[in-house]
């Protein structure tokens, strides 16, 4: 299925029209705003009618939307040729300003939640409430917030008027974490707590991958936290020692003896003002500390999307998680889509960057990913079986077919849900897990998982989330093994 990009209601890319744009490029980076660009040449139909700030951008691709934003520069060339850069529709948070507020009541002339949740909602409704333009409001979809915060209970003010997305990265993703996305018909927003989502497809070297490179980068590695918390309290006033999680505490620091071996004493400043007790103020230093005290590890390849040429397939999005298989480099593992730079028309050229800011000592600290990764039950079992000989045949296969057919391995059999009871809602039930939805029941809650099933014999059985009950948001839980 082509792609279709639009301007307004009228078409900047058909392929069953004699308009074309070319060099069109799409990059996605999570947290961040999408960008499209693409060049308009002389004797297109909208040649004249492409301007900045103008109709709505969107590009569709088998009935999906992939990008929806404006026109933010127009270049034109000596040949005549115009480049049009384009951003998407996460920008348009930034176009408004939060008026001073306060998270307690008579500090400023807003009073916003002092919830993780309700203020993430509230940020989008001072947007929605100033923003004029109807196009550019957003409904709020899933809202996880409350899983950010182990007591859900933030203080948050400002005078500065920031700009609202400013706001939403400054006091909820940079502080607490998170991952915000925009969805299409209708503009929605949603936070998630961790990784949500995995794509069907694995990226398996010898078959689609083209091209692979791994890099471990120590310059944000921290082994010392000096924490600081509300009116100057530190930690100074607690016992010296081992605490929590690995880590030790000696005067105002809290600090990892396996990290400083390995990397050296690299101390960090740390402020919450939310903490008012030491015994707080150390828990929130040691969450700081593991999320500091290892390399980021980020693998890049370029392969080609498997939903271009299968069915079954989708697009591989920024914030899902997938399989990435190589024997040759000893990978094995499901890693977050970090950023995707799309080539439309040469999908061959196609990047995505997998795996941002997991750690080499601790493992993955996204929960999601811990638990798909369980799932995997014999490393590099595909990949590792295929020979030398053997992969090369597949790949030649695959290169004269066009890559319709690609190694059996890498299909997807069949992918469904199962669900279970269970009286928590903080640790997913062991047993009792079926395709059926369990009827609800007071002090039951409904927990759901995904499983799927590979060409090769493989079948991982994805994290459990909470479904029902008092708070659907993603927690840190207990799971099982595959199914």
């Amino acid at each position: 299925m082509p792609y279709r990009l639009t301007y307004g209601d009228r078409a900047l890319f058909d392929p069953y029209t004699n308009d074309r744009v070319h060099d069109a490029r799409l990059t996605a980076k999570v947290n961040n705003p999408d960008y499209l660009d693409f060049t308009l040449p002389p004797g297109h139909s909208l040649y004249g009618e492409v301007r900045e700030r103008g109709e709505l951008v969107r590009l569709d691709w088998d009935g999906a939307c992939l990008f929806l934003g404006e026109v933010e520069s127009v270049e034109d060339g000596i040949d005549g040729e115009r480049d049009v850069a384009c951003v998407g529709a996460l920008s348009w948070l930034g176009d408004t300003v939060v008026r001073p507020y306060s998270t307690v009541a008579g500090e400023a002339g807003l009073t916003a939640p002092d919830t993780v949740d309700g203020l993430f909602e509230w940020y989008v409704g001072q947007h929605n409430e100033h923003c004029l333009d109807s196009r550019r409001r957003f409904c709020v979809g899933a809202n996880q917030g409350a899983a950010l915060d182990a007591n859900n209970h933030v203080y948050r003010a400002s005078e500065q008027l920031p700009a609202t997305w400013d706001e939403i990265d400054d006091k909820i993703l940079s502080s607490l974490g998170g991952y915000v996305t925009v969805g299409y018909d209708p503009l929605t927003v949603s936070l998630y707590a961790d990784v949500h989502d995995t794509n069907a497809q694995v990226i398996d070297f010898g078959v689609n991958i083209t091209d692979f490179s791994r890099r471990t980068d120590s310059s944000g590695t921290y082994t010392a936290v000096r924490a600081e918390g509300k009116d100057g309290l530190t930690l100074a006033a607690l016992g010296d020692g081992e605490v929590a999680g690995g880590a030790a505490k000696l005067g105002d620091v809290v600090y990892s003896p396996e990290a400083v071996a390995r990397y050296g004493y690299r101390e960090r400043s740390y402020r919450n003002e939310d903490c008012a007790t030491a015994e707080g103020l150390l828990s929130a230093a040691v969450g700081r500390l593991q999320a500091l005290m290892a390399p980021t590890v980020t693998v890049t390849v370029k392969a080609v999307d498997l939903a271009l040429f299968m069915d079954g397939y989708e697009h591989l999005r920024v914030g899902q998680a997938v399989r990435v298989r190589s024997a040759l480099h000893g990978v094995d593992e499901y890693l977050m889509v970090s950023a995707v730079d799309l080539d439309l028309q040469d999908p061959g050229n196609t990047e995505y960057t997998l795996g941002a800011e997991y750690s080499t000592l601790t493992g993955q600290q996204s929960g999601y990913l811990r638990s798909m990764n369980s799932g995997i039950n014999s490393a590099l079992d595909a990949a590792s079986a295929m020979g030398a000989e053997a992969r090369a045949a597949a790949k030649d296969a695959a290169d004269k077919a066009g890559r319709a057919e690609l190694a059996a391995a890498a299909a997807v059999k069949e992918t469904h849900e199962e669900y279970a009871p269970s009286p928590s809602r903080t640790e997913a039930p062991g047993e009792g897990w079926s395709r059926d939805v369990p009827e609800a029941a007071p002090g039951v809650f409904t927990w759901r998982r995904p499983v799927t099933s590979y060409g090769d014999g493989t079948v991982v059985t994805g994290g459990a989330v909470l479904l029902t009950g008092e708070s659907a948001a993603a927690v840190e839980i207990s799971t099982t093994g595959g199914s």
